[in-house]
């Protein structure tokens, strides 16, 4: 019998750093002034995006871009993917539930461990719906 699927196949990633956030500002590829190492030079790359090949680490300096990838092969998105933004999310388990659905709808082939850190990211990442991303600006205001 074949091994079961983990969650590393969606590129889970725990924060990297107490102020890490898995866009583009805090990962080793970006370069200032808004571009990429591993985008092309005509790909605007602002700090706020984010694609599946984040690596935490110091932004470059005196590097240009290498057009190893386009936007639409990385993935890149420009809104916040940690799990706390995301559909999947469950707020008050830290449970994913995209992980919990595919666990028990497909068990011959996941076997994904379902606690996420609501600071960490996938590559199934989400955006929740408008409402209730508005819902939870206005709570964090509040708090």
């Amino acid at each position: 019998m074949a091994s079961k699927t983990e969650r590393s196949v969606f590129l889970y990633m725990d924060p990297a750093g107490a102020k890490a956030d898995e866009q583009c500002g805090t990962c080793y590829f970006w370069v200032h002034g808004d571009r990429c190492v591993i985008h092309r030079p005509k790909d605007k790359i602002t700090r706020s995006m984010s694609c599946c090949y984040y690596l935490y680490g110091q932004a470059q300096t005196g590097v240009y871009p290498k057009s190893l990838t386009t936007p639409r092969e990385s993935g890149l998105v420009d809104r916040e993917v940690r799990c706390e933004n995301c559909k999947w999310f469950g707020r008050e388990s830290s449970q994913c539930g995209l992980f919990t659905k595919l666990n028990k709808l497909l068990p011959d082939v996941f076997k994904l461990d379902t606690e996420v850190d609501s600071r960490g990211c996938c590559n199934a990442q989400e955006p929740r719906s408008a409402d209730q991303a508005r819902h939870q600006r206005l709570s964090a205001e509040l708090l």
